[in-house]
């Protein structure tokens, strides 16, 4: 039987330890500014737009809730400041039709359609060991992804974060930035071990925008609607508001079933778990809400699984 832990849904291994709590909550919650986070969080992101002498910022717009919601709040504090926002788009040609017209909706309603750099990664060859143990050599993006769908594989994680960061490191490196901002919404530890919204990764530093507002997923969607932005829920499943692979891919695996036990998330599907766990712990997602997550998978819409379907058979 799984025993979760009392704050988030982390996993406790019961033969190891007596606490009721997981070591990385028990971490948080033991940190003595704790309380005091969000401000810590919130003044690190002003103390970073201050500090912006170029005047401007690159922004990771994926095109989902969590990066839309913190874009708004960006455009806010950067008008403030007279700062110019350059939001980036990643093409790896998954996203979905839904998604680029949020994109495009979003972008207009902000009046930053024209600052809008989209960077098509599509054909390029991944360079990865990793990736080349699963698939095989000489593998473009697009086929990477198409692959994982095929043979029902997460991409997410280390592996799509290698494919994105490298994409962003040539970004940011011909435009002579070290920071990308995102829609990122849980601290990390940083080189003096301490929490923060900055996370340094191959060669530039991820500025975690989410964090800083404090944003959570309820939160997210009361402001889409009171702000009237024009963002609608894609509705492609896997827990995912800006691509089509893990819904798909989730309804590939659990053969069209979405119910599932703890203890079989537990064995076949940890990334969930460390997904979820995180969220709870810094306030992101309500506990019940995780648990009944990580019970009853997001699956993709008929609609999403329809253009997966038709972009693997079409190809580039």
């Amino acid at each position: 039987m799984v025993s979760i832990c009392s704050n988030c849904i982390g996993i406790i291994n019961n033969e190891l330890s007596n606490s009721t709590l997981c070591d990385k909550c028990r971490e948080v919650l033991e940190n003595p500014h704790y309380k005091d986070f969000p401000d810590i969080f919130y003044k690190q992101m002003q103390d970073f737009l201050d500090s912006r002498s170029k005047k401007s910022i690159i922004f990771g717009f994926s095109g989902g809730l969590d990066s839309t919601v913190t874009l708004s709040h960006l455009v806010k504090e950067c008008k403030i400041r007279n700062i110019k926002i350059i939001p980036i788009t990643i093409d790896y040609g998954f996203k979905g039709k839904k998604t680029w017209g949020n994109i495009n909706n979003v972008l207009n309603f902000f009046k930053l359609k024209e600052n809008h750099v989209v960077y098509d990664i599509c054909s390029r060859k991944v360079k990865s060991k990793e990736i080349e143990e699963f698939f095989g050599p000489d593998l473009t993006v697009f086929n990477f992804y198409k692959k994982s769908y095929l043979s029902s594989r997460l991409p997410c994680g280390k592996l799509c974060n290698h494919i994105l960061d490298i994409s962003y490191q040539k970004i940011l490196s011909e435009d002579n930035e070290s920071f990308l901002v995102t829609g990122g919404d849980t601290p990390k530890i940083n080189k003096e071990g301490k929490y923060s919204i900055y996370w340094e990764t191959k060669g530039f530093i991820v500025v975690r925008g989410g964090c800083a507002f404090h944003n959570t997923k309820k939160r997210n969607i009361n402001y889409i609607k009171e702000k009237k932005i024009p963002w609608k829920d894609p509705q492609c499943g896997g827990y995912d508001t800006d691509c089509l692979l893990p819904g798909a891919i989730l309804f590939n695996m659990q053969n069209k079933n979405s119910e599932h036990s703890l203890e079989e998330t537990a064995k076949k599907l940890p990334i969930l778990f460390d997904y979820f766990s995180e969220r709870v712990r810094w306030g992101i997602i309500e506990k019940e809400v995780a648990l009944e997550s990580v019970m009853n998978y997001d699956l993709a819409s008929e609609e999403s699984l329809k253009e997966i379907k038709y972009l693997c058979n079409k190809g580039l």
